[in-house]
């Protein structure tokens, strides 16, 4: 990245630097070490500025942000800035299809996580049938509670508009029970 210009005379570019290193202005020659250790105003007697790196704001949704433009003179101050440059069609429909994945692979494992208590309420259910067992650790309102959150769950993607619609605004729904 640029750090440092030295103008010509009239105000334009004659070089620009990207971190310490010896310059010659006007015949003279200066050391690398002029950069750290001389005041601005020394610098400026001699033409040298420091560049201030501006970051242009972009929708990293839509947007990349861009390419480091070359250093531009504003307001007496030597400024650099990204150029953000729209994401082609390509690039956004491929960031929504990773997207899509990870809500599936996130819905996949918040199933997986309810497995396990259905198929303890499924063998309790057996048990109680031949008089091993008393009753379920779930009650009825609890095991159709977590019928209907799987059913939200496998429902999410195309509730959100899959493949077209935006993965982000899923909105997942709370875990019916905790063990």
């Amino acid at each position: 990245m640029i750090t440092h210009v030295l103008e010509t005379p009239d105000g334009a570019i004659a070089r620009a630097f990207q971190g310490p290193a010896d310059v010659t202005v006007d015949g003279v020659q200066y050391p690398a070490a002029i950069f750290g250790r001389w005041t601005a105003a020394e610098l400026a007697a001699i033409r040298l500025y420091p560049v201030v790196r501006e970051e242009v704001a972009f929708d990293p949704a839509t947007q990349d942000a861009g390419e480091i433009q070359p250093p531009l003179k504003e307001d007496g101050r030597w400024i650099v800035r990204n150029a953000p440059v729209a994401l082609s069609s390509e690039t956004l429909d491929a960031r929504r299809a990773e997207g899509w994945r990870g809500v599936r692979v996130t819905r996949d494992a918040l199933l997986a996580e309810t497995d396990a208590l259905l198929l303890r309420h499924d063998d309790e259910k057996a048990l109680v049938a031949t008089g091993l067992r008393t009753a379920t650790t779930l009650n009825d309102s609890e095991v159709t509670a977590l019928l209907v959150y799987r059913q939200t769950l496998r429902d999410l993607p195309e509730a959100f508009g899959a493949p077209d619609g935006d993965p982000a605004a899923v909105e997942w729904p709370a875990t019916p029970l905790t063990e």
